[in-house]
């Protein structure tokens, strides 16, 4: 019977069955809690041979964001240039996040401007993510633009934007 995930890969071991880069991806995902679990399935994508996708450095940047370890997560985008993958918005708003969850909001913004000169259609999270970057950055002006800015580009506020706007009101 299998039960949990440490199951299903001591099986997969048990029976010789090689994990492939899929495997290592759902790994990755399925430990989001454990940052450092996440990373060892990472680091085992290329230990075993196998090519890292733009999946596998999304989940575990997504990770990084979950755990506010921007300097990680800035890391992983370097070294995802470097294998020649193109950043996805998804990975843009995780590095982006983790800098302004962990108090980084300069780096926030500036990860989102690159996000705008690659001509990537920011979303809804891009925006709400620059909201808590300036709040973070005591700039409540900004962020208020922002959200303002939401309706030129035909997108409706959701309400975790306007929350993220009433947290920049109450301080």
């Amino acid at each position: 019977q299998v039960s949990s995930l440490r199951d299903i890969v001591t099986l997969m071991d048990t029976e010789g069955i090689r994990k492939d880069t899929v495997t290592y991806n759902s790994l990755i995902k399925a430990q989001v809690k454990d940052l450092y679990a996440g990373l060892r399935s990472f680091y085992k994508i290329e230990a075993n041979g196998l090519r890292r996708s733009v999946i596998s450095f999304t989940n575990v940047i997504g990770h990084c964001s979950h755990h506010e370890e921007w300097e990680r997560a800035l890391d992983f985008l370097h070294e995802m240039k470097q294998c020649n993958l193109q950043p996805s918005l998804q990975i843009i708003n995780h590095v982006a996040a983790a800098c302004a969850n962990a108090n980084q909001p300069v780096r926030a913004l500036r990860i989102m401007e690159l996000a705008e000169k690659k001509s990537l259609q920011l979303n809804l999270v891009s925006y709400q993510i620059q909201m808590t970057a300036y709040r973070r950055a005591r700039n409540w002006a900004k962020a208020e633009e922002v959200f303002v800015a939401l309706a030129s580009k035909s997108l409706q506020p959701t309400i975790p934007l306007y929350n993220a706007l009433l947290a920049c009101m109450e301080e």
